[in-house]
């Protein structure tokens, strides 16, 4: 899908999700095509193997940009889907972290602050 499409679709979600918002409420909530990232032109496997590949490709400007915070969240629906993205990501400048609900809120913490 384009981005624009994508927006679309998210933006629906947003507005069922909350029928009793206003317009300029609703604005607040969507996300602009220009905050999605095209990656169809990526003709490689979409494996662990070439993710950090992909995200050299794709969100180096985020990976090497001067700016105090760089991040790139990756969100899973499985604790052991989260454990092998972070040991796929380990090749990626600045490595990784895995924040799962089985972990203590002291030691995501500790793990952030670590990052920085």
């Amino acid at each position: 899908m384009s981005t624009s499409l994508i927006a679309d679709y998210i933006a629906g979600k947003v507005r069922r999700r909350n029928p009793d918002l206003s317009t300029v409420e609703l604005n607040e909530l969507y996300l602009h095509e220009s905050q999605f990232v095209d990656t169809s032109d990526f003709v490689e496997s979409r494996s662990l193997e070439n993710l950090p590949k992909f995200l050299n490709q794709y969100f180096e400007p985020v990976l090497s940009a001067s700016v105090k915070e760089k991040l790139v969240v990756v969100l899973s629906l499985s604790a052991l889907r989260v454990c092998d993205v972070t040991r796929g990501l380990k090749a990626v400048k600045g490595g990784a972290i895995k924040l799962i609900k089985k972990n203590s809120t002291k030691y995501d913490e500790t793990a952030l602050k670590m990052k920085k």
